[in-house]
């Protein structure tokens, strides 16, 4: 993957980007194609560039785990059904995505996206 990693994670959401990228990356592309890699892509840049997380960043990142969690498919659009459609509900993918899915939920409401310093479950494992 050709993304700036992040040097200094400087919260749990920074955290989760510089250990999880390329998960994070194949789950949005797989779940909404082109759109969901830009979506990472961006994320990525942003949280890279600042040790904050501005409110835009919140909101993709709330965008992004609507996509994981699968609030934003939509079945009108072949493009995302077409991805989603393919996906065998017992692939190992589907835990993996609920894994990411979860921690990007506790890394959007860890207290004010402030890590606690220690590494969280997914990162320990």
């Amino acid at each position: 993957m050709f993304h700036q990693k992040i040097a200094q994670p400087a919260s749990s959401l920074h955290a989760l980007f510089h250990h999880q990228a390329d998960a994070l990356f194949n789950a949005a592309s797989l779940l909404a194609g082109a759109d969901g890699a830009r979506l990472v892509h961006w994320l990525l840049d942003d949280l890279g560039c600042s040790p904050t997380i501005s409110r835009k960043a919140r909101r993709q990142a709330e965008k992004l785990h609507r996509i994981l969690s699968l609030e934003d498919v939509r079945f009108d659009r072949t493009d995302e059904f077409g991805d989603f459609a393919m996906i065998d509900p017992a692939s190992p993918i589907v835990e993996e995505i609920c894994v990411l899915t979860d921690a990007l939920r506790d890394a959007l409401d860890s207290r004010e996206g402030v890590s606690s310093g220690a590494p969280p479950a997914w990162i320990a494992a």
